[in-house]
């Protein structure tokens, strides 16, 4: 039986197995947040499912949620726009290369 490769942070992101993603993350220091690619593409890919039904319905990330440049840049490879209501927000969205944006805030 070949040997399992332990999983690695590319960028912050990961890749794995559950088994795993739980050994990746005891070798990370803590407070940590842990993001799971494979499993990022997933839900987008399920949201983007369920809104087939509503004709010209985009997927849009709140960059005020979370602001993790690979996270931001995984969601934008993959069509997800970006919803921006600050300047500090749309500087995170540009070094991401988000380039769909929707503007829905009073300090634009």
């Amino acid at each position: 039986m070949a040997e399992q490769q332990a999983p690695t942070l590319a960028e912050g992101m990961a890749s794995a197995s559950h088994v795993e993603f739980a050994r990746l993350a005891e070798t990370v220091p803590t407070p940590a947040l842990l993001y799971r690619a494979d499993e990022v593409i997933e839900m987008v890919a399920r949201l983007r499912d369920d809104l087939a039904v509503v004709p010209g319905a985009e997927i849009s990330f709140a960059i005020k949620a979370n602001r993790f440049p690979p996270l931001l840049r995984l969601l934008a490879s993959h069509g997800v726009g970006a919803d921006v209501a600050s300047m500090p927000e749309l500087g995170a969205a540009a070094p991401a290369r988000v380039f769909k944006k929707n503007y829905t805030g009073p300090a634009l």
